[in-house]
C-alpha cells in the first residue's frame, strides 16, 4: 500500500487462466489493473509513496511498474536469487538482498548505478559470525535500514547456517544509517540464541517492529529502549512515525498505540462480507486512517483483498465502492473502543524528538517520565550534529529549579551535572537544551544521550532509568508556521507568547512565526496563533 492509503498493489492467481497476475487498485474501490506476471512470478511487491511506481521481483529479476507498463529494472544470473526488496518515498530506488551473497544493495530505477548499502562483513558481534543479510526494511529516506544477519558462533559454519550441539544461531535486530550499523537487540543468559523476525520499521525511521516467537516488540534506533506491545497472530505494519500499529489477532485486526502500549480491538469481521478464516496482509498508511488486509474465507473458499478507513463520524463516511473481483471498501466510524493496557509504563528519560526551520533558535526539553523515586544527582552526555544544530545554552528545567546545575557544551558533545538536596520526582523537565538551527530543509540531526547515571537522594542507590533519543528534522520555511516549540501539535497560549516576545524585539523575529505572511512578526500573529489554539487546529 502506499503511503498516503491511496494504492494498493497485490499479486494473486487468475481463476481463469491459472496464472498469476500482479494488480493495482485503488483503495476506494476504482481503477483495477491486473498484468500478468513476468516469467510466471510476482513476489516481494514494494511501492513508493503515492502508488505511482512499485517495484516486485520474479525470482533473479527485479520489475518496475510505471504508467502501466511493467519493466524489467536488472535480471541477474540464474545463481543470484532475489530475496527481498524496498524501496524509499520517491521510488527512484530500489533496495535488495540476494539469497546467495547476503548484501544489501541500492539500485537506482534504470539499473545505471548500484551501490552496497550494508555489507555484512562490516556487521560485528561479539563471539558471532554473519553469513548473509536477508531481512530488512528502508525508511522512507533511503537512509535508514534496520536488518537482521543470520549467523552462527564460532566454529560453527556449515554452509553460512548454525547446526546444532550448544551453539545458537545469530537473529539479532540491527540499525543502520549512512552505512553505519548498529546492534539493537542482544541475547541474554535465558533467551541466548531465540530467533527473531523482522516486522517493519517506521517510515521515518525511529522505530523498529519485531517479534521473538510470539511477542511483538519496538524498538527505537539509537537507544535502548525496547519495549513488548503484546502477542498477536500476525505480523504488524507501522504508520509512519511508529505510533500505531496494525496486525491481526483471532482473524480479527486491532490497532496498538506504541506510545502509550494500548491495544484498540476493531471488530472488523462484522463489516466484512465473509466469515473470516485468517486475516494476513495487514498495512497501515503513513496517516494512520486507512488500513488494507487480506481475508481468506473461513471456508477456504476465496481470497478477498480489503481496505478499512477510519473517520470520527459517520457523516463523514462515503458511499462504499467496491470492486467484486478483489476489492470492498468498509468504514469504520464512531469512537475506539475502550483501550486495554497491554504494557507498563517503562520510566524513562527522554531527548524530546522537535522540528523547526533553518535559522530558527529551539530549545528541546529533555523530560523524565514516570520515576517515583527522588534523584538526588544525575550525570549525563549528550550528543547531536552539529552541521546541523549549532548549542547555545543549557536551562534548568521544571523539575529542577531548587537543583544546583552546571553543563559544558564541547563540539559535538554535552555533558551535564546536576544535585538536589531534597530530591524531585515524577513527570516534567529535566533542563533545556538551546540550540539555533543552521542546517538546511530536510536536514536531520539525532539527538542522544549517551550516557546516563542517576542516584537516589535518600540512600545514593542507582536508579535505573530508560535513556530514550530523539531527532530533530529542519523544516523548509513555509513548514511549521507558528510553532515555536516544534513539536509539530496543536498551537498553544505558549505559541502566541513567543510571537508576542519577537513583536517587541525581546527575542529575534523568525519568518515561521509570521502567520499573516506581511514581512513582520507583530501581535496580530500573536492574536491569530491564540484563535487557532482556541479551535485546536493542528500545526499541520
Amino acid at each position: 500500500m502506499s503511503n498516503d492509503g491511496n494504492v494498493i498493489y497485490f499479486n494473486g492467481i487468475e481463476v481463469a487462466t491459472d496464472e498469476m497476475i500482479v494488480g493495482r487498485i485503488n483503495s476506494d474501490g476504482s481503477g483495477l489493473e491486473t498484468y500478468p506476471a513476468p516469467f510466471g512470478s510476482a513476489m516481494n511487491i514494494v511501492t513508493n509513496g503515492d502508488g505511482s511506481i512499485a517495484y516486485f521481483n520474479s525470482l533473479n529479476a527485479v520489475h518496475k511498474i510505471e504508467d502501466g507498463s511493467i519493466d524489467v529494472v536488472v535480471e541477474f544470473d540464474d545463481e543470484f536469487y532475489v530475496w527481498m526488496l524496498q524501496t524509499n518515498d520517491k521510488g527512484d530506488y530500489v533496495y535488495i538482498t540476494i539469497e546467495s551473497i547476503g548484501n544489501i544493495w541500492k539500485i537506482n530505477s534504470d539499473a545505471t548505478h548500484d551501490v552496497s548499502v550494508v555489507d555484512k562483513d562490516d556487521v560485528e558481534v561479539d563471539d558471532k559470525n554473519v553469513s548473509k543479510i536477508l531481512d530488512f526494511r528502508v525508511a522512507d529516506d533511503g537512509i535508514k535500514t534496520s536488518f537482521i544477519p543470520h549467523g552462527y558462533r564460532e566454529g560453527v559454519n556449515v554452509n553460512g547456517y548454525w547446526e546444532g550441539g550448544d551453539t545458537h544461531e545469530l537473529t539479532e535486530v540491527f540499525y543502520s544509517e549512512y552505512g553505519n550499523s548498529n546492534q539493537m537487540t542482544f541475547d541474554d543468559e535465558e533467551d541466548d540464541g531465540i530467533t527473531k523476525f523482522l516486522f517493519d520499521m517506521s517510515g521515518n525511521g525511529a522505530v523498529v517492529l519485531y517479534g521473538v516467537e510470539e511477542d511483538t516488540y519496538i524498538v527505537k534506533p539509537g537507544t535502548k529502549f525496547v519495549t513488548k506491545l503484546g502477542s498477536f497472530t500476525g505480523w504488524g505494519h507501522l504508520n509512519y512515525d511508529g505510533s500505531i500499529m496494525f496486525t491481526s489477532d483471532d482473524s480479527d485486526g486491532v490497532l496498538v498505540s506504541t506510545l502509550d502500549k494500548q491495544l484498540f480491538p476493531l471488530s472488523l469481521g462484522d463489516h466484512l462480507e465473509e466469515d473470516v478464516g485468517s486475516m494476513d496482509g495487514t498495512l497501515i498508511n503513513n496517516d494512520g486512517d486507512i488500513v488494507s488486509f487480506i481475508v481468506m474465507a473461513d471456508d477456504y473458499s476465496s481470497t478477498s483483498l480489503y481496505v478499512g478507513h477510519f473517520y470520527s463520524s459517520a457523516d463523514d463516511v462515503p458511499a462504499a465502492s467496491p470492486n467484486a473481483l478483489y476489492s470492498a471498501t468498509i468504514a469504520y466510524s464512531g469512537e475506539l473502543p475502550e483501550p486495554v493496557l497491554i504494557s507498563e509504563e517503562v520510566d524513562a528519560l527522554v531527548f524530546e524528538s522537535r522540528s523547526k526551520p533553518a535559522g530558527s533558535s529551539v530549545q528541546i526539553p529533555i523530560t523524565l517520565y514516570g520515576n517515583e523515586e527522588p534523584v538526588g544527582n544525575m550525570d549525563l552526555a549528550l550528543s547531536y550534529d552539529p552541521e546541523v544544530l549549532e548549542c547555545v545554552e543549557l536551562i534548568k528545567g521544571g523539575l529542577t529549579e531548587n537543583s544546583i546545575f552546571e553543563y559544558n557544551i564541547m563540539d559535538e558533545t554535552i555533558k551535564a551535572s546536576l544535585i538536589d538536596m531534597d530530591g524531585f520526582s515524577g513527570d516534567g523537565s529535566v533542563c533545556y537544551v538551546k540550540f539555533n538551527v543552521i542546517g538546511s530543509a530536510g536536514d536531520t540531526s539525532p539527538l542522544r544521550i549517551d550516557n546516563l547515571a542517576i542516584n537516589s537522594a535518600s540512600d545514593l542507590s542507582v536508579i535505573d532509568m530508560e535513556a530514550t533519543n530523539g531527532v530533530f528534522t529542519v523544516l523548509s520555511s513555509d513548514e511549521g508556521k507558528g510553532d515555536a516549540e516544534g513539536d509539530g501539535g496543536e498551537y498553544s497560549a505558549y505559541d502566541a507568547l513567543y510571537a508576542l516576545l519577537m513583536s517587541v524585539d525581546k527575542i529575534d523575529a523568525h519568518e515561521s512565526m509570521d502567520i499573516n505572511d506581511d514581512g513582520i512578526v507583530s501581535s496580530i500573529d500573536a492574536r491569530l496563533i491564540l484563535k487557532l489554539a482556541s479551535e485546536d487546529k493542528s500545526v499541520e
